[in-house]
């Protein structure tokens, strides 16, 4: 796994959690939010031990 690809889904998951996050409150049926931010998230953690690995 290249570190180009971590940071380019990492940089979509950051956009897909604030543009949830900045929608104020989404219907209930759709979890956007929270799944957005978890996903962004478990990206950083993963960028994080990348570069601790680096």
């Amino acid at each position: 796994m290249s570190l180009g690809f971590v940071l380019d889904a990492r940089e979509k998951a950051w956009h897909s959690a604030s543009n949830a996050s900045s929608f104020g409150s989404p219907p209930p049926s759709t979890p956007t939010a929270p799944f957005g931010a978890r996903f962004a998230a478990t990206f950083y953690i993963i960028y994080l031990a990348l570069m601790a690995n680096n």
